[in-house]
């Protein structure tokens, strides 16, 4: 075990000993752009716990339910998080073969993947749940105990979690090859519709009686049982922390143990299932141990661009994490249009709908950014090692963009211009605002699609075809941020435009939000092309 890590240290030394100068000064725009997305958020956060705590009589504890709410919602996304990475460091990983073909035992190959995908599925989580609980501890008046253990108990949650995902991933390949693929995939889409059904059912019950908004957050608690559970491990984390805010260390050492004790309980059956069962499940889903599939008949397709595009959906359709995150993506997209069936409409007046409207299309613009990082950015960089037979092709790099836009086109539209429609028909918007917000969305989503495929092609690294793996990167990280910084810069134009409706600036202003969305089309395929030309292959 300790020689697999060495090896992977020295991987990573000799990555940064070969940066070249304009690498390191990519880097450093991209660590101060994030520095500055970090402090941005952390001041936000922490006005917004100082606003809860002045309201009279319910600061306090609707302050500790953000903090229990948070801890839920964490939980929930991080054992998906860990199932999905988990199965594909478990099962698809390319370095699987090679390391059962050294001779290593394969508990230890278990154990490396185990630890990798935990580690790939919580980084980002500890650093911007860090940031948020600091922004909790200065409004709150914490001490140095809170913040010496904060780490500790982010870190135990994390393991738990991680833990907890890894186990999932296991009983994800075994019922795989109980069931195959198809049946799997149907059985996985119907437990999460049950779920999303079992929310929405949830937040139905709760009344928005005029005067009561205050405490939505504590009836929604009281629904959620699990939430209000002594077996619910995200309330274990919440407690340790309010009580080392407040300085109770007893009562935080406590609720810390019970979360690492947890995790530790359920290492040894990890250990078991690496001994016993991980090189027998890993041979049959990679179907070394399975007999040979019979042969179908491939259409023929007419053209380089039709051929690369096929091979891109059939890619895309054949990897169950792909499918699955696709799956619950959309799935949260249509929750969040029925959340907005609940706002009331007898108590808010009038004139707040207009903004109520301009907030939605704000909201769908960080959707959607978050939506084209994951699934358009990882288009052309998980080409992996095998890039240099599609650049070698007698296919024009034009081709090969264009594909991958359409393709992009292809995830992105439908969802765009679905959410868009349905949540402003859900919030009964007129008709001139809805058919301009769509279109604001449809070239924002062409934009986003551009802008992912230009940071790909920028700083793709063609080492691995593994979306989980391309996600990870700095290019992923940049994409993402300059796509937050896009949504930012055209919603915060066309917001301000519309406010301003009545002078010709409000016109001057939503026409400047389209062109700098036409600019940003037209800037990143430029750029994806111009990057793609002088990369070595």
């Amino acid at each position: 075990m300790m020689m697999l890590l060495r090896l992977r240290a020295h991987m990573l030394r000799n990555y940064f000993r070969n940066l070249r100068k304009e690498d390191i000064f990519r880097f450093a725009i991209l660590f101060g752009l994030f520095g500055l997305f970090i402090a941005g958020g952390m001041a936000l956060v922490a006005k917004g716990f100082w606003f809860v705590l002045k309201l009279p009589a319910m600061g306090e504890i609707l302050s500790n339910g953000l903090v229990q709410f948070l801890f839920f919602v964490l939980f929930n996304f991080l054992i998906l998080s860990n199932l999905l990475v988990g199965y594909a460091y478990l099962f698809r990983g390319r370095r699987t073969e090679l390391y059962f073909s050294l001779p290593l035992p394969a508990p230890r190959v278990f154990a490396l993947h185990a630890a990798e995908s935990i580690v790939q599925s919580s980084w980002a989580t500890f650093l911007l749940g860090s940031a948020v609980l600091v922004s909790y501890g200065a409004s709150h008046d914490a001490g140095a105990m809170y913040y010496a253990l904060m780490p500790a108990v982010l870190a135990a949650f994390l393991l738990l979690c991680g833990v907890i995902g890894v186990l999932g991933a296991f009983l994800l390949g075994l019922l795989r090859r109980r069931f195959g693929r198809k049946v799997f995939t149907i059985a996985g889409a119907a437990f999460i519709l049950a779920g999303g059904a079992y929310l929405v059912a949830q937040l139905r019950e709760i009344s928005f009686a005029p005067g009561q908004e205050l405490v939505l957050l504590t009836r929604l608690t009281e629904r959620l049982r699990a939430m209000s559970s002594s077996f619910w491990p995200g309330k274990w984390t919440s407690h340790a922390l309010l009580a080392f805010a407040r300085g109770f260390g007893g009562e935080g050492f406590f609720s810390l143990g019970l979360t690492v004790s947890a995790a530790c309980a359920l290492w040894p059956v990890l250990d078991l299932l690496g001994r016993h069962r991980y090189l027998a499940l890993w041979q049959d889903l990679n179907a070394l141990a399975a007999p040979p599939r019979r042969r179908t008949r491939i259409p023929r397709v007419r053209g380089p661009l039709a051929g690369l595009i096929r091979k891109d959906v059939l890619l895309f359709a054949r990897d169950p994490t792909q499918s699955l995150q696709l799956i619950v993506f959309l799935l949260l997209m249509a929750l969040y249009t029925v959340s907005l069936l609940r706002i009331p409409r007898d108590v808010l007046p009038a004139p707040y709908w207009r903004f109520i409207s301009l907030a939605n299309l704000t909201a769908i613009s960080f959707i959607l950014a978050s939506f084209s990082s994951r699934f358009v950015y990882p288009l052309l960089e998980s080409e992996g090692v095998s890039i240099w037979i599609l650049m070698s092709a007698p296919i024009g790099r034009r081709a090969v963009i264009a594909a991958k836009m359409l393709l992009g086109l292809l995830l992105m539209l439908p969802a765009a211009v679905c959410l868009a429609v349905a949540s402003q028909l859900a919030i009964t918007t007129d008709a001139v605002p809805l058919l301009l917000g769509t279109l604001l969305i449809v070239l924002l989503s062409v934009a986003l699609t551009a802008l992912a495929l230009g940071f790909s092609a920028a700083f793709a690294r063609w080492k691995s075809d593994r979306p989980s793996e391309v996600l990870g990167t700095a290019g992923g990280t940049a994409n993402f941020l300059a796509s937050a910084g896009l949504v930012a810069l055209v919603m915060g134009l066309w917001v301000t435009g519309d406010l301003l409706r009545v002078h010709a600036l409000g016109t001057a202003l939503r026409a400047a939000a389209l062109l700098c969305a036409g600019a940003a089309i037209a800037g990143g395929l430029a750029w994806s092309l111009r990057a793609l030309a002088r990369r070595e292959y």
